[in-house]
């Protein structure tokens, strides 16, 4: 199983208050899998989904307990130990073709990682949009965190810096892609000065995701 302390670790680089999370992860409606690709894109960021539950008294459940775990500030494990208790209720099991072991619990990582992370990034997001953070930080810089298995692409981009308006950031702000531990940092015009950076030029390769989430 991935190493749940390690994704712990790097959620405390986002420097966001937990309750801009919860906030992101509470206005997210539970939808089963089978309505969740009805939705346009842009309702996509305010749905709540995991693929295979299809019950929607499961997929609340399993809701309230993400939002628990971010509340009470108790992590991963309680909230795996709610959601294998949920899955028991329901008889339920993730479609698993390939016989992985352990498969209820590393979909009980996978469905926190990816709803936890990017809540925190959403309210990264928020939080450096204000107009005070719009004043005091005219550029964001990418960066690439060590991970086992890293995207070249990723890699590529770490330490770019560029202007909070390039058209880049509204489709690569991290988590950028399924998985990514990649973040985002914002730049003043002191850490310019003091660290002699320069602005990049803007990618143009590269996944591009179909809308931002936020």
């Amino acid at each position: 199983m991935p190493d749940a302390a390690n994704f712990e670790s790097l959620l405390s680089l986002a420097k966001v208050k937990p309750s801009a999370a919860i906030s992101f992860l509470r206005q997210r409606s539970a939808i089963t899998t089978d309505r969740y690709g009805e939705l346009k894109a842009e309702a996509h960021a305010k749905a709540f989904t995991s693929a295979g539950i299809t019950e929607a008294r499961m997929l609340n459940q399993v809701h309230e307990a993400l939002l628990r775990a971010q509340g009470e500030g108790t992590g991963f494990d309680v909230f795996q130990k709610r959601f294998l208790k949920i899955a028991e209720e329901h008889a339920w099991q993730p479609r698993n073709p390939f016989g992985v072991k352990d498969a209820v619990s590393k979909r009980a990582f996978l469905i926190y990682q990816t709803n936890i992370s990017t809540a925190f990034s959403a309210g990264k997001w928020a939080r450096l949009n204000t107009p005070e953070a719009v004043e005091m930080y005219p550029w964001f810089r990418y960066r690439h965190h060590a991970c086992a298995h890293p995207r070249l692409l990723h890699e590529a981009w770490d330490g770019i810096i560029l202007p909070r308006d390039d058209p880049f950031w509204d489709t690569h702000w991290a988590p950028n892609g399924w998985h990514c531990h990649c973040t985002v940092e914002p730049v003043s015009r002191r850490d310019m000065r003091k660290n002699n950076w320069k602005v990049s030029e803007s990618p143009r390769n590269g996944h591009v995701h179909a809308a931002t989430p936020f």
